[in-house]
């Protein structure tokens, strides 16, 4: 049995993994995943590059370190081997859900996992992801991006073109590694474009929040793929959280997306108000609703950059706005999906 990576065109790494005896059983199971409409079936432009095991457990071991680290040896490749079925379905998140379930029950078996164990584990377990989540809201951020046409690009030209304009200055500024220094006024313009304004946080917040700023520059490995434990440490940081008008601390969740946002742009969305009214959300009240919220928003952003018809708006983006060419499209999608949720002004 061999392990073949999917990749796609304008993406720079594979959108899943099939097992197949070789390649004439590869193309017949992404016929069949076509035929049922699940995800990643007989897409335009796919092609297969065939793996070895050992390379599939080494790229698991690498973007699920920080939680294979708390499996246990003896049960490591039972996971490893889940993974590669849910990954053969595009499904990453059913892994960190398998995951977090394990630390639920770690106490629980001493002995390796039987198939029996792990349906007990999905049976019972406390749900901490909900994958199946993407789904419904995949099809509402689809229905908005219907509006996304040439007249929308006309009507929003002036406004589309300024956000590209400053934000590729401010991301070209904070990846130089000549420091900011040498560019006056780069810390009121990268607060004015995100939002970082006294209306809505104190002095010392803004302050706070700059040094973590600076000193995540010098950090950004750490961030070169999505991790939701790093957004969830970030937000809990005491000097990012800022105090309201009672005394008591208050999440600033919206803010530490943009700071990751400016890091990675091609891992990390933004998640503000607009995002928010384009899914649909509720406002969340404690932080594992943000989390949740904001993993839906990854994983749809993740399906969608799937889709050729996406892929043919952002093409139509970068011609409308050349200077956003080398944003990766994750970016550009944010840009557009924040603009769809912005309150029409008077």
């Amino acid at each position: 049995m061999k392990i073949y990576e999917i990749w796609a065109e304008m993406r720079q790494e594979p959108v899943c993994y099939v097992e197949a005896e070789g390649e004439k059983e590869l193309i017949e199971i992404m016929h069949e995943r076509d035929r049922k409409r699940e995800p990643f079936g007989m897409f335009p432009g796919w092609f297969p590059v065939e793996i070895s095991k050992e390379k599939m457990f080494h790229i698991l071991n690498t973007f699920y370190i920080n939680d294979i680290k708390l499996v246990d040896e003896k049960d490591r490749e039972s996971f490893m081997l889940y993974a590669i079925k849910q990954l053969q379905c595009g499904d990453e998140y059913a892994i960190i859900e398998r995951l977090q379930k394990y630390k639920l029950y770690k106490q629980k078996y001493s002995v390796n996992l039987t198939e029996e164990d792990i349906d007990e584990i999905m049976e019972n377990a406390e749900v901490v992801y909900r994958p199946c989540e993407t789904e419904k809201y995949l099809k509402k951020v689809i229905e908005e991006l219907k509006k996304v046409d040439k007249n929308f690009f006309e009507n929003h030209y002036i406004s589309l073109n300024k956000a590209v304009s400053r934000y590729t200055a401010l991301k070209k500024i904070y990846d130089d590694d000549k420091g900011f220094d040498n560019y006056i006024g780069f810390k009121e313009e990268f607060f004015k474009f995100y939002g970082i304004v006294g209306l809505y946080t104190s002095e010392q917040f803004r302050e706070n929040y700059y040094k973590k700023l600076l000193d995540l520059r010098n950090k950004k490995k750490s961030f070169s793929k999505f991790l939701i434990g790093e957004v969830e440490n970030l937000t809990n940081t005491k000097e990012l959280k800022d105090i309201n008008k009672e005394g008591k601390e208050k999440i600033m969740f919206s803010f530490i997306t943009k700071l990751l946002n400016i890091i990675n742009d091609n891992e990390y969305p933004i998640y503000d108000s607009n995002i928010m009214t384009v899914f649909k959300f509720q406002r969340p009240k404690e932080m594992n609703e943000y989390i949740e919220q904001y993993e839906i928003i990854k994983n749809v952003y993740d399906k969608i950059l799937t889709d050729v018809k996406i892929i043919d708006i952002i093409d139509k983006f970068k011609k409308n706005f050349p200077e956003s060419e080398k944003l990766p499209n994750m970016r550009i999608l944010d840009i557009i999906i924040w603009k769809l949720g912005e309150k029409p002004k008077k």
